[in-house]
C-alpha cells in the first residue's frame, strides 16, 4: 500500500515538474522570439516552394510583386526542398512560370521536419494529424527564424498562431489549395458530387 502511495506520488510530482518544465521553455521561447524578431523582413511560409503546382505560381508572383513595391525590404521563404539550392529553385521559377526573382534579397531557410506533414504517415486521423504536424513544422521554422511579417501561402492553420504567438510577429495568409478542404471533407464522409 506504502510503495502505490509513493509512487502515485511520485507520478504525480514528475508531471507537476512536466508541466513547469514546458510552461517555462514556452515563456523561454516567447521571450527569445522577442528579442530577436528581424525587422524589414517578409517570410513565406511555403514548405514546398519548388513543387511547381499553382499553388507555388502564386508565391512567386507575390514575392516578385513584393519586390517591385518594396525592393529594401529582405524576403525569405521557409521550405523543406533540401534537395535543391537557393539558384535552382529560383531557376525553376523562371523556367516554369516565366517569374524571374531578383536572388538579391531573397533567403531560403530549409526545414528539415518537413515529412511530418505528409499524409503517408498518418493512415487514421490525417486531417487531424497533419494539422498538429503543421504547428510543429512552424515552431522549426521559428526557431530558425523570425520575421517581422510571416505569410502562410500553404494554409496549414497554426502556422498562423504560432508565428503570432510566440514570434511576435504580423501575420497574413494568402492560401491557393489548403491542407483541410470540403474536399478532404468530403472524401472522409464519403460525400460524393453528383
Amino acid at each position: 500500500m506504502y510503495n502505490i502511495c509513493v509512487n502515485n506520488w511520485v507520478h504525480a510530482f514528475s508531471s507537476t515538474k512536466m508541466i513547469y518544465w514546458l510552461f517555462a521553455s514556452i515563456l523561454t521561447l516567447l521571450f527569445l522570439s522577442y528579442r530577436r524578431r528581424k525587422p524589414n523582413t517578409i517570410a513565406f511560409f511555403h514548405p514546398y516552394c519548388n513543387a511547381g503546382g499553382g499553388g507555388e505560381r502564386v508565391l512567386w508572383c507575390a514575392i516578385r510583386s513584393m519586390q517591385a513595391r518594396f525592393p529594401k525590404l529582405k524576403y525569405v521563404i521557409f521550405s523543406g526542398d533540401r534537395d535543391a539550392s537557393k539558384e535552382q529553385i529560383l531557376l525553376r521559377a523562371k523556367q516554369r512560370f516565366d517569374i524571374e526573382i531578383d536572388p538579391s534579397n531573397v533567403d531560403f531557410i530549409f526545414l528539415k521536419l518537413r515529412t511530418v506533414v505528409e499524409a503517408r504517415w498518418y493512415p487514421r486521423f490525417t486531417l487531424l494529424l497533419q494539422t498538429l504536424m503543421g504547428g510543429v513544422l512552424s515552431l522549426e521554422a521559428l526557431c530558425y527564424f523570425c520575421p517581422s511579417l510571416m505569410i502562410d501561402s500553404m494554409g496549414y492553420p497554426l502556422s498562423l498562431p504560432i508565428f503570432k504567438w510566440f514570434g511576435g510577429c504580423h501575420v497574413a495568409a494568402y492560401v491557393h489549395y489548403p491542407t483541410i478542404s470540403c474536399g478532404s471533407f468530403a472524401i472522409i464522409f464519403g460525400i460524393r458530387k453528383l
